[in-house]
């Protein structure tokens, strides 16, 4: 018995403690090197570095392809304050957790101007930011790489105005050779306040039999949308030579869950502005509380939060009003509609391809500032053939408190991970270059712009192949 102790003991001297020794040793040196630097081997924020599943040459990638530091905050701890908004309680939780302190905005124009140089985090409305009325304000922000914002200036035209949404995104197929329509982005468009397109439209539309949805250039939360099954009733309404600002969109009969109809909220973050990055996010789904038909009533139709928070009693209800990613997945997988990886395979693909569309389509406007981000939220319905259509992006995409628990956490864990990933990629960005593919929490690298200006054998994006591909 002890001979066999003994035999024990060397085996494991032996064979255990050295191989145990060169794993860690392996570790060491694998994290040492950078091949493992973007996994925090520490917490559980996992950062995964996936270079090799592209098609990028790493052997040309120098020095200048790396990101670096540009912020350096003046306060400790670091201040936030909301401007021209409410605060959005989920950031406040999370900006709390990390012990920002919080300073309320509630004063005068003047005394406000006076404190914004101690401000380390603005937290604001986009379309406030480009308001005349506050330009004054926003005119005191520090460019000196001390203080964030998550407004980018500019993004506006590619965010906000449906009228001029519409024509930047026209303007950059046109400028690559195709037509924004051909591309099957978006349902069929008219913009009813340019004389030729509303002369179109009225065309177009005795030759087809579709309902149609008519949208203002301008509001939110769906204000001023009205469905229209017969198109006599916008003749009445409008008369091409008299302009009025808005759109008419073709009606996309939907797929429907439950009876219901539902649209898809998804997310993209510029993260930084020299260089460029550009992140996607999932989201969720927003439902009807309704079953649908056509008819007028615009609760059927318009299945945002705004609309759908008007049903009476709808906090008791409201659980039935969003779905998460994998919900939708398992609903689909259960009735035996598409296939197991159909939301990650078809409709994270497009809403990608639909994100880095819009991002370049304005990429020449947006102004570079150290410390600037924005968070854009996208909008897209499924028709009943399981097809996506993009509807609109959103400068100003809303954290709902009144939600159910695990679409809340889908929030928050989004709030945090954008808020981490803005400050890593300011303060302390890794010491290696990132491409598509990186991945911080949810936050999935769609563009960076830093690598493909390094990279020689990169090829410029092309819209017009991208989504025919």
């Amino acid at each position: 018995m002890r001979g066999c102790r003994v035999l024990f003991s060397i085996t494991f001297w032996v064979t255990f403690v050295p191989c145990v020794s060169i794993s860690i040793f392996t570790i060491y040196y694998l994290v040492y090197s950078g091949y493992y630097s973007s996994i925090d081997l520490f917490t559980s924020k996992k950062s995964i570095h996936l270079s090799h599943l592209y098609d990028y040459d790493t052997s040309t990638v120098t020095k200048d392809c790396m990101i670096t530091p540009q912020i350096q905050l003046l306060n400790y701890p670091p201040t936030y304050t909301f401007i021209n908004k409410n605060p959005i309680n989920v950031l406040r939780e999370i900006l709390s957790e990390k012990s920002w302190i919080y300073i309320d905005p509630k004063l005068k124009q003047s005394q406000l101007l006076s404190f914004l140089n101690r401000i380390d985090l603005i937290l604001t409305h986009p379309t406030a930011y480009v308001l005349h009325k506050t330009a004054k304000i926003f005119s005191q922000l520090r460019d000196d790489g001390t203080q964030y914002i998550n407004c980018i200036d500019r993004m506006y035209n590619v965010t906000g105005n449906k009228y001029v949404q519409r024509r930047v995104m026209e303007d950059f197929a046109s400028s690559n050779g195709c037509f924004l329509d051909s591309l099957g982005i978006m349902p069929k468009t008219f913009l009813l306040g340019e004389l030729n397109e509303c002369k179109s439209f009225f065309r177009y539309s005795k030759r087809v039999t579709n309902s149609w949805i008519l949208k203002p250039y301008s509001g939110e939360g769906g204000d001023g949308i009205t469905v229209h099954s017969d198109v006599s009733s916008l003749k009445n309404k409008f008369d091409c030579k008299v302009s009025k600002k808005y759109l008419v969109q073709e009606y996309i009969k939907p797929l429907l869950l439950d009876g219901r109809k539902f649209d898809v909220r998804a997310y993209f973050l510029i993260a930084r502005t020299d260089p460029f990055l550009v992140f996607y996010h999932h989201g969720y789904l927003r439902l009807s509380l309704k079953k649908f038909e056509m008819n007028t009533d615009i609760a059927t139709h318009l299945v945002n939060t705004h609309v759908q928070s008007k049903h009476r009693g709808y906090k008791n209800i409201a659980h039935k009003h969003m779905w998460t990613f994998k919900e939708f997945q398992d609903y689909l997988t259960a009735n035996e509609l598409v296939g197991k990886n159909w939301v990650e395979m078809v409709l994270e693909k497009f809403l990608k391809r639909v994100a880095v569309y819009i991002f370049n389509s304005g990429i020449d406007l947006y102004a570079r500032r150290r410390g600037s981000f924005q968070l854009v939220g996208l909008d897209c319905l499924v028709d009943d053939k399981f097809r996506p259509w993009f509807t609109e992006a959103n400068n100003y995409p809303l954290w709902i408190e009144s939600i159910p628990e695990d679409v809340h956490n889908v929030s928050a864990n989004l709030g945090r991970d954008m808020l981490d990933l803005v400050f890593m990629l300011h303060q302390d960005p890794p010491a290696h270059p990132l491409y598509p593919g990186y991945s911080y929490g949810g936050w999935k690298l769609l563009y960076n712009q830093q690598v493909q200006r390094c990279n020689p054998d990169h090829s410029p994006y092309q819209p017009c192949h991208d989504f025919h591909s």
